[in-house]
Order: C-alpha cells, then sequence, then structure tokens
C-alpha cells in the first residue's frame, strides 16, 4: 500500500495536483500512487447551509481522503484552505473561519475542475524517504497536459526549476469526462448523486476522523 497525500490547487492557470509520495525504502520502484477524485460533504447546522461539497483526492488502497484544497495567493504562495482532513473547530470564530474556508474551497474546486475539463491540466510528485534513500532517488517529476500529450519536467538536484524531460501520448478517456462533468454539477448544486452518469449506483464512504484528524472510512 502507498501511502501519498495531495494538494489541489491552480497555478499557471493550470489545474494542478501535486502528490507527496511516501516510498517504502531504496528498493521501493513503484513511484505512481492509486487515486481517484472524491467529494467531502460538509455538513452544516445552518438551515440555509444543508451541506456543501468539495473537490478531494481518495487513496485506492484504503479508501482514506488525502487530497486538500490549496489557495494560491498573488505571490504565487500556496495556503490550506482548512476543511476535510483536520479537526473539528472548537470556538465560534474558529468555525466562521471553517466555514469561509469550505466555502472558497468549493469556488476552487468549481474553478479547478473547469480547467481540469479543459484540458489544462498539471500533475507534481515529490517521492519523500524516511529511511533507506537510494543512491540517485528519483527526481521531482511534472507533468503537463498538452492537447493529446502529457510533457514531462523534472528538478535536477540543486536547481528550483523544472527543466522538460520528455514527453508521452494519453487520448482523453470520454468516460472519465463524463464523470468529471458530473462531479461539477453535483459539487455546483451541493447535491450528490445518487447514481453514477452510467446509471450504477453511487458509492459513498461513511468516515470518521482518526487521531490525527485524517479522514477515513468508518470502522464497523
Amino acid at each position: 500500500m502507498k501511502s501519498f497525500k495531495a494538494k489541489l490547487y491552480i497555478e499557471d492557470n493550470l489545474a494542478t495536483i501535486e502528490f507527496d509520495v511516501t516510498m517504502k525504502g531504496e528498493y521501493d520502484e513503484d513511484y505512481t500512487p492509486g487515486w481517484e477524485f472524491g467529494m467531502i460533504c460538509h455538513e452544516s447546522e445552518k438551515k440555509e447551509l444543508s451541506q456543501t461539497l468539495v473537490l478531494s483526492i481518495y487513496n485506492e488502497d484504503d479508501m482514506k481522503m488525502v487530497g486538500e484544497i490549496f489557495q494560491t495567493d498573488n505571490h504565487g504562495v500556496l495556503h490550506m484552505l482548512i476543511t476535510g482532513t483536520t479537526m473539528e473547530p472548537e470556538t465560534h470564530q474558529e468555525e466562521m473561519v471553517q466555514e469561509e474556508n469550505i466555502a472558497k474551497a468549493k469556488e476552487i474546486s468549481l474553478q479547478f475542475l473547469d480547467l481540469w475539463l479543459k484540458g489544462k491540466k498539471c500533475i507534481k510528485y515529490n517521492f519523500i524517504y524516511n529511511y533507506a534513500e537510494p543512491t540517485h532517488p528519483p527526481l521531482p517529476l511534472k507533468h503537463i497536459r498538452k492537447g493529446n500529450y502529457w510533457e514531462v519536467y523534472i528538478k535536477k538536484p540543486g536547481e528550483t526549476e523544472f527543466v522538460y524531460h520528455d514527453r508521452y501520448m494519453e487520448e482523453d478517456d470520454s468516460e472519465s469526462m463524463v464523470e468529471m462533468k458530473d462531479v461539477y454539477e453535483q459539487i455546483k448544486h451541493d447535491k450528490l448523486s445518487e447514481t453514477y452518469p452510467d446509471g450504477k449506483p453511487a458509492r459513498y464512504v461513511p468516515t470518521e476522523r482518526d487521531e490525527d484528524g485524517t479522514l477515513k472510512p468508518k470502522e464497523n
């Protein structure tokens, strides 16, 4: 099982996902995490705000939500909008900030999905070793969508900028595009669909928070 976290944000007019992938040691050659888009449903005690849907990413191995929406300021600095993977607010002021953050996260979710559906995509990979780092660890990667191709950029040791490395062809999955349009509509209207676009029953995963505040599937 591959452990990872993900940031979702908009950078250079690209819907960007940045993965921090925890490697299992110097012999681990599995660099790609198993992930899918998901939605977090935030319930509110206020009647006018019964629920708000926010985009996230989950780990296919354990169904944990590991994606967090980030906001980019005017200087290009990322700021986490505390929404789905931290503990519940304890004070009224914290609750107000939480509600503002969730509303902003929804707004960014829709902007993100709009860009993603237009093919304006970027996926970054950072590789983390807690022990037994290989002599030549994998370089940070950035994949940018250009038409039917993904352009691959790498960040060389000691450098701060990515440089072009290679490209590969991958056509858009029409079924996936339909699903993403459906996700967009659900988030836009804050209404979870009971079925997937193909008519199959939608899957809902009841969650609870672990000791770190991370959302995980609720144990029976």
